[in-house]
């Protein structure tokens, strides 16, 4: 489970259930990033598909 860590209550959930980081991964953009809302987006689902 990869969550961003720009969002503070993903963060407090995989506290809560004392989760560990176990690899990084890192989300790359060629130009501006999207504008999505963070404070939604707990987790991402593959990283196959970008």
């Amino acid at each position: 489970l990869d969550i961003p860590e720009n969002n503070p209550a993903a963060l407090a959930l995989v506290n809560q259930h004392k989760m560990v980081e176990v690899f990084g991964c890192a989300c790359m953009y060629l130009g501006a990033p999207p504008e999505i809302a963070h404070e939604r987006i707990f987790g991402v689902t593959t990283f196959e598909l970008g």
